[in-house]
């Protein structure tokens, strides 16, 4: 998913709108469905393109910011490319 996202902004120059605009333009074989909810109905944050079939909250249980816990500008260490 995440490279087809990649790739799609490398091609075209910027990110998909939906999901089904990377099915249509064969950057993927069909939009995956949600193991949570059943459905094919993700949609893009165009912020930072992050995938959900929800909004995101901004805060974990704890009460910390997801974005503090990997800095943007470091690898990321629990997902090396």
């Amino acid at each position: 998913m995440r490279q087809a996202i990649d790739n799609h902004i490398l091609d075209r120059k910027a990110p998909p709108r939906t999901l089904q605009d990377l099915g249509d333009s064969d950057y993927l074989f069909r939009v995956p469905v949600d193991p949570i909810t059943g459905a094919a109905d993700w949609r893009v944050h165009i912020t930072d393109t992050r995938l959900s079939s929800k909004p995101v909250p901004e805060t974990a249980s704890d009460g910390t910011r997801y974005d503090t816990w990997y800095p943007l500008d470091q690898p990321d260490a629990a997902n090396p490319q």
